[in-house]
């Protein structure tokens, strides 16, 4: 079963960090994708009630190809939309635009209340 949690598991992140992107960990809080115990994937965010910003996010590569790492962005961007006003992913990717965000000044925005969810089962 997937499930994400926050941790300040120092060695876990840097760990996740270093699996995922090559670098230790450096901000307080990451957030980690769990299948099972297994630890597979980080993500580093902002939460406020005004805005949140999805900074960063990825899984690790011998569980990449799977849909977890689609799970993980839906889930993400299903917790920021329940809490901020407006979110923005630190990314300008075409994937975004599929749950409403559009392209502005290098990063994709969207409403909370604009967010969509299309369902992918049919590939």
């Amino acid at each position: 079963m997937l499930r994400y949690t926050a941790t300040d598991d120092k060695i876990l992140l840097d760990w996740l960090n270093n699996e995922i992107f090559g670098e230790d960990y450096t901000k307080g809080v990451g957030y980690v994708l769990y299948d099972g115990n297994k630890p597979i994937g980080i993500a580093q965010m902002k939460v406020s009630p005004e805005f949140s910003v999805l900074e960063s996010a990825g899984i690790i590569p011998s569980e990449r190809g799977k849909g977890n790492g689609d799970f993980f962005t839906r889930s993400l961007i299903w917790g920021m939309s329940n809490v901020s006003e407006e979110l923005i992913i630190n990314a300008v990717r075409p994937y975004f635009a599929k749950f409403g965000f559009k392209e502005e000044n290098g990063v994709m925005k969207c409403l909370s209340k604009d967010v969509v969810f299309p369902c992918d089962c049919h590939k």
